[in-house]
């Protein structure tokens, strides 16, 4: 039986035959509990947009618990993004011993007991390889036009952000594309991707198949193009790029 939340509760739920806050055991319940907060904390961090958690609250009605993030909304999006990592999808560098620590941590339960994570009115089931549904969420090649917000580290990671994307998303690069990527950082770029999003659109995982540069002729060419079905107070503007504030300030 679910448990009853309000629209601002973050709750980590625990089901299964017979179970509640007197039978549960607690030394799995809590390190389960630490393992998947540990994880979001650490994608957050990957991201540059911290998160942090904080309270604690047992319910009763099979067993629950509550904390309370600093951004409920972001921490949806994370245990959203989350939850094909531990099905076993490919995790981002990094990613790899907190996602193992939380398959651990599901591990331990008997396999009749089903883990979800609750936040607000969406739910989302936690499933391990071994116990995960047949059908997959789909992979399938973008294009699109991105902006470079981060390129670099010793292993080399590029942060794009979408143009219709309203996350930014990681990816693993090696150090020859670094090179290559990084002289159009805080620039926009065409990139090819091999991506795999969530239900709610938000990437999941994506390997970088190719980029090509966008000089600022062919920035405002395409924002022209962008807007013309939709707007024709467009088809006045001669430099879109300035007139929406996107050109660097020299």
């Amino acid at each position: 039986m679910g448990v009853p939340v309000g629209v601002n509760d973050f709750l980590l739920e625990l089901d299964g035959p017979d179970v509640r806050p007197a039978s549960v055991d607690s030394a799995k319940l809590l390190g389960f509990a630490s393992a998947y907060l540990d994880l979001l904390v650490r994608m957050a961090g990957d991201e540059e947009a911290p998160i942090s958690f904080h309270g604690l609250n047992i319910i009763d009605k099979c067993v629950a618990i509550q904390v309370v993030p600093d951004d409920i909304d972001y921490a949806r999006v994370l245990a959203g993004a989350s939850a094909p990592y531990l099905s076993g999808d490919r995790a981002p560098r990094g990613l790899g011993a907190n996602v193992a620590r939380v398959q651990e941590s599901l591990r331990a339960f008997p396999k009749d007991f089903k883990a979800k994570v609750i936040v607000g009115p969406w739910v989302q089931d936690l499933f391990i390889p071994e116990t995960k549904p047949t059908s997959d969420l789909p992979t399938a090649v973008e294009t699109m036009r991105a902006n470079i917000q981060r390129v670099g580290g010793a292993d080399p990671r590029v942060r794009f952000k979408g143009l219709l994307d309203r996350y930014p998303f990681s990816i693993d690069i090696s150090h020859a594309e670094a090179i290559a990527l990084a002289p159009y950082l805080y620039k926009d770029v065409e990139i090819v991707v091999r991506v795999t999003r969530t239900v709610d659109g938000r990437v999941s995982f994506c390997e970088l198949e190719g980029f090509e540069p966008i000089s600022d002729q062919d920035s405002g060419a395409a924002w022209r193009a962008w807007f013309k079905p939709h707007a024709k107070y467009w088809d006045d503007v001669k430099d879109i790029s300035e007139a929406l504030g996107r050109r660097d300030q020299s």
